[in-house]
């Protein structure tokens, strides 16, 4: 992407125009922990056992009784929801009038149907809720995933494949609580939809959630290239120093100073940060034979005093894909323990690329497989030329959806790892002009002119501007990824068991969330 002189044009701008039944006091309260939980009903071989147990002792669903749990018994959707509220600590939410004519005020359920209805959790397509009724599996899904904020997800997720032969209605919600590992199937190719979800099945879901939810994925890893970029703590640095060329023969060429990058590898290995070398490349570093690169590679490693190699080659076609893979595998074997991390660009669904058969050059379900850890690099939307508001959001949440689902069971979730580019992609009038780096991002957004939003399907930022000179209109727009995208992608990855985000730059880290 062509970079903008930034300050040059804005500076240019300003001189022309001024730039569960009976609930505690709160839903979202967590019931004192039982102490030691057992149920005669719930024998210690069961599957569900130790889910039980916990979600009894974090208070989450309770047994029927002090001693039995209500095994094979349904769940009343009152008392389901009741227990959603408590899982994600809800503020409690008491209007005055009722949403749904059979939850009044006077009813046990109403402070917990009202909250998961003010988020999301409920569609409010009827006026009517049931709370006493069994909830179904199907109805169960539907509120998992709308109460993680993913309604908008459902509709394109439905096209989507899943084992269940026995799904024709909720396809998309079915999917994504699938690919979240949320609701387990009842045999390898039937969901049983329309069957009441049992007590046990319950406090596994619940359970599984809480778990995915209060662990999102770590976003202490990423490229540093100066120890001043390096946040609090980073477990993982990755610095910029060298670059693969072919020229007649593969060849490594400083990006960096190598002094600066040998007393920036010791102040991270000092204190206690894995450093590692960071290699980018393009094709071209393809040419080479694979043995003599990964031999040339593994020797900057070891001779740099470096814990391991990140090497991002960039983005090539399918017919290079072979290529790769034959270098993945010299590389790994040249370094032998010692940690090797790919860039990787993921598989795609909506991006550039979806529908070229020549594009994707990445074999990730091999590549995961060999590399200790693979990091994927997802894909940014093209914006429309001349739209007001081109819509072109960073790395968009249902790529990385996407993404996961496609590798679910390809590649152990334990050797892949979420890029999240941290450079910000602005547009002026309509037409794309070049990165914006978080210094040149907080200048924008400084700007009087400038309204920042968050686009919750996208999980990205963007803002908009406009200026006038005379009588010509400039319409500035920009899409970037804060620390409400960020914490978003770490949400995501977490659902499907992954638990590194990988930042692009350090240097452009947002410290805070520009857009409310």
């Amino acid at each position: 992407m062509k970079k903008l002189p930034f300050r040059r044009f804005l500076s240019c701008l300003a001189l022309c125009a001024l730039l569960t039944g009976m609930l505690p006091a709160s839903a979202s309260a967590v019931p004192p922990k039982a102490s030691g939980t057992q149920f005669r009903d719930v024998s210690a071989s069961h599957p569900a056992a130790a889910s039980i147990r916990r979600c009894a002792e974090l208070g989450f669903l309770q047994g029927e009784t002090a001693s039995s749990f209500g095994m094979g018994k349904s769940l009343a959707r009152g008392d389901f929801v009741a227990a959603l509220n408590r899982v994600f600590g809800w503020e409690t939410v008491r209007p005055e009038r009722p949403s749904y004519q059979d939850v009044p005020v006077s009813s046990g359920y109403y402070t917990a149907v009202e909250t998961a209805a003010a988020n999301g959790a409920l569609t409010g397509q009827t006026d009517t809720f049931r709370p006493a009724e069994s909830i179904t599996r199907e109805e169960a899904a539907v509120m998992l995933v709308r109460a993680l904020g993913y309604a908008n997800l459902a509709g394109p997720a439905q096209d989507l494949p899943i084992p269940y032969r026995d799904v024709r209605t909720n396809l998309g919600y079915i999917t994504i609580a699938y690919d979240f590992s949320l609701i387990d199937g009842t045999s390898g190719f039937t969901f049983s939809p329309s069957d009441p979800l049992k007590r046990e099945d319950a406090a596994v879901s619940l359970v599984r959630l809480y778990d995915k939810i209060q662990n999102p994925a770590s976003r202490g890893h990423g490229v540093a290239a100066s120890l001043e970029d390096v946040p609090e703590g980073c477990a993982t640095a990755a610095i910029p120093a060298l670059r693969l060329m072919y020229t007649g023969q593969p060849n490594l060429v400083s990006t960096m100073d190598p002094e600066e990058a040998a007393k920036l590898r010791e102040a991270l290995q000092t204190s206690g940060v894995t450093a590692l070398l960071c290699v980018t490349g393009g094709p071209t570093s393809l040419n080479g034979t694979p043995a003599e690169t990964a031999a040339v590679l593994a020797e900057a490693v070891k001779t740099g005093g470096y814990d391991g190699l990140y090497l991002d080659l960039g983005s090539f076609k399918g017919s290079q894909g072979k290529l790769m893979t034959r270098l993945v595998r010299h590389i790994k074997d040249a370094l032998g323990d010692t940690p090797f991390y790919l860039v990787a660009d993921a598989p795609v669904w909506h991006g550039e690329g979806s529908g070229d058969e020549d594009a994707g050059g990445y074999d990730c379900d091999i590549l995961g497989q060999i590399a200790d850890k693979l990091i994927l690099r997802l894909p940014t939307y093209a914006g429309e030329e001349g739209a007001d508001l081109p819509t072109a959001p960073i790395e968009p949440l249902e790529e990385l959806y996407y993404a996961l689902g496609q590798l679910r069971d390809a590649v152990d979730w334990s050797r892949l790892a979420i890029l999240a580019t941290t450079t910000g992609n602005l547009y002026i009038n309509g037409k794309e002009s070049g990165e914006l780096s978080r210094a040149e991002l907080l200048e924008l957004l400084e700007n009087e002119t400038a309204a920042a939003h968050y686009f919750d399907r996208y999980g990205c930022s963007y803002l908009t501007a406009r200026y006038e000179e005379k009588n010509t209109e400039y319409r500035l727009s920009a899409w970037y990824l804060d620390q409400q995208a960020l914490e978003a992608r770490s949400k995501m990855a977490a659902l499907f068991g992954v638990n590194q985000v990988f930042i692009s730059s350090f240097a452009d880290l947002p410290a805070a969330a520009p857009a409310a």
